[in-house]
């Protein structure tokens, strides 16, 4: 019997580090955007992330499976913060503010495995 616990316990192990490895992966491929939308899933326990009407490609993170996304019926403006190059070459910072259209949250076995990742290895990718 605790030679079947310990094999179960290998197997388990074993999947988690395959699963891990596979995300790690994935994660990898991400944009630096991507991979602070992800930060602040982690951050905000899946909390709605709250975005403008923005048309992603396929690929993007907030385009993708690992996702739910639902139209925003609230009144909440995003401001944000843009480099600009303005006539004179330089770089300014401009704030522009944006109506919410969509709010996305994490699918729950992903934002699982990814917090398990951050609180067990302090990373959510292999170059973290």
């Amino acid at each position: 019997m605790i030679r079947d616990n310990q094999y179960r316990d290998a197997q388990r192990e074993q999947q988690t580090k395959e699963i891990l490895e596979a995300l790690w992966t994935r994660v990898d491929e991400m944009s630096s955007v991507e991979k602070e939308h992800l930060k602040y899933f982690i951050n905000h326990n899946n909390k709605p992330l709250l975005d403008r009407n923005i048309s992603y490609p396929y690929e993007h993170l907030l385009n993708s499976d690992w996702v739910h996304k639902t139209q925003y019926t609230g009144n909440k403006l995003i401001s944000r913060k843009v480099n600009i190059i303005n006539d004179n070459g330089q770089t300014e910072a401009k704030e522009f503010t944006y109506s919410v259209k969509y709010q996305y949250i994490l699918k729950e076995p992903i934002y699982k495995i990814l917090k398990y990742s951050w609180e067990r290895y302090g990373r959510i990718s292999h170059f973290d």
